[in-house]
């Protein structure tokens, strides 16, 4: 079944693999903090792009993301 929502287009070139991925993200956070640490984390966004670094959770090919972009209709599961 293809995937039709964050990892719409996404599919292992080596294996075909469309279900999981490992993906190196950025994470922007507004943490609250004093003196020993963390009191509040207020949730934040996630960003990636093509150039983020990604492993297949099906055979571990290691690559970057725009290597497992597929051409829209072709990602099949």
């Amino acid at each position: 079944m293809p995937n039709t929502n964050c990892l719409e287009g996404f599919k292992c070139p080596k294996c075909g693999h469309t279900k999981t991925f490992h993906i190196v993200v950025q994470t922007l956070h507004e943490l609250y903090m004093d003196d020993n640490g963390t009191i509040e984390d207020s949730g934040g966004d996630n960003e990636w792009d093509d150039n983020s670094d990604c492993r297949c959770g099906g055979c571990g090919l290691e690559g970057q993301v725009g290597h497992f972009h597929t051409e829209p209709g072709e990602n099949s599961g």
